[in-house]
């Protein structure tokens, strides 16, 4: 996954690991840990990791930015996991390379109950969608609830995604 503004001042990617799960573990938070320097087009020794592209500020100033993932009912666990592990692993590293938070991420449903997803787990997102306040980036994920969308969701998106500087769909 790639997410970049529409000045494409901020990118984050994350490269697939060949190989076995703790060495997808290194690559991505080896780095991060032991202090060595990351390549800019997210290699490291040829172990895939994330990166950050030259001024993105990930590591030198940018103020933390609220990332909004609606949920709803019938959503893909994987189209919530995904994009929140990205910027989760953005925010670890701007932090641990003495930036500060770079990103923090609200689950939001449209009442701000709990909402099943299409395996049937659970999600209890940590607000309502009109309690989030300003918003960087609107993440709405994908899933079989889309087939028939809640009516309060998509009043919502008509008016609350266009104040967000960027979003994402998923599924």
């Amino acid at each position: 996954m790639t997410v970049t503004d529409h000045q494409g001042l901020v990118r984050v990617g994350v490269h697939h690991a060949r190989g076995s799960l703790e060495q997808a573990w290194i690559g991505l938070f080896g780095p991060v840990f032991t202090g060595q320097r990351v390549s800019i087009d997210g290699r490291n020794g040829g172990n895939p990791v994330i990166a950050d592209s030259p001024g993105a500020g990930q590591a030198g100033g940018m103020s933390e930015r609220t990332v909004v993932v609606a949920l709803f009912e019938g959503v893909q666990s994987l189209d919530v996991a995904g994009p929140m592990e990205v910027f989760a692993c953005a925010d670890l590293y701007s932090r641990a390379a003495g930036g500060g938070p770079a990103y923090r991420i609200v689950q939001a449903s449209a009442d701000g109950a709990t909402v099943r997803c299409s395996s049937g787990m659970g999600l209890a997102p940590q607000a309502a969608l009109e309690d989030v306040g300003p918003i960087d980036t609107l993440v709405v994920p994908g899933g079989v609830g889309t087939l028939r969308p809640d009516e309060r969701l998509v009043g919502w998106l008509a008016d609350g995604a266009a104040s967000a500087r960027r979003g994402g769909s998923g599924g």
